[in-house]
């Protein structure tokens, strides 16, 4: 029963955290729907110019948005680094590469960290995508990889089971690069 509870928390987190990523590229669409409309009929607020120099920073401004990071955070269940880190290797790292080749991901990391405490986590799980909505644009490319991996829906529903008996997820962050000039 706490396995299946465990089960349900996490699938909540991972669907919790597609929902932000897709409320923020929807809202990104929307801005930039607006800013089309603003083009023909431009309201007295934009008669001032933002400049952008060649390398894409506004005038004034020593930095700028860079890609989009999900970071997972885990904790790997004592003396079951192995188990995962094997996986991260192998199933993992093959739909990052494949990911990677169809430009949905840009660049993908592992980061294993001390634990301050009994809860905390050990291993940070990251992918850089381009932007948030590249996320939601390439979502059907991301499915389709997904299965070609692991699978059909089943197979990857009793393999993201057996990994709840080596790691937990404490949950994600949708992050946003910051470039300095």
């Amino acid at each position: 029963m706490r396995l299946i509870t465990k089960l349900i928390q996490n699938s909540m987190t991972a669907l919790l955290l597609i929902i932000c990523v897709s409320a923020f590229a929807q809202n990104d669409v929307r801005k930039d729907d607006v800013r089309k409309d603003e083009g023909s009929n431009p309201p007295a607020e934009s008669r001032f110019e933002v400049r952008k120099d060649k390398d894409g920073f506004l005038e004034g401004r020593n930095y700028k948005n860079g890609a989009v990071w999900i970071v997972l955070f885990v904790r790997t269940l004592p003396g079951k680094d192995p188990i995962y880190f094997n996986y991260l290797a192998d199933v993992w790292k093959r739909q990052q590469e494949l990911l990677k080749q169809e430009g949905v991901v840009l660049d993908y990391k592992v980061l294993q960290t001390n634990q301050i405490h009994k809860d905390d986590f050990n291993v940070l799980v990251m992918t850089q995508y381009k932007s948030r909505a590249s996320i939601d644009e390439n979502q059907g490319k991301l499915d389709t990889v997904v299965r070609q991996v692991v699978g059909k829906d089943e197979v990857t529903m009793a393999a993201y089971r057996e990994r709840e008996t080596v790691r937990r997820v404490f949950g994600g962050k949708i992050c946003r690069e910051v470039i300095f000039r």
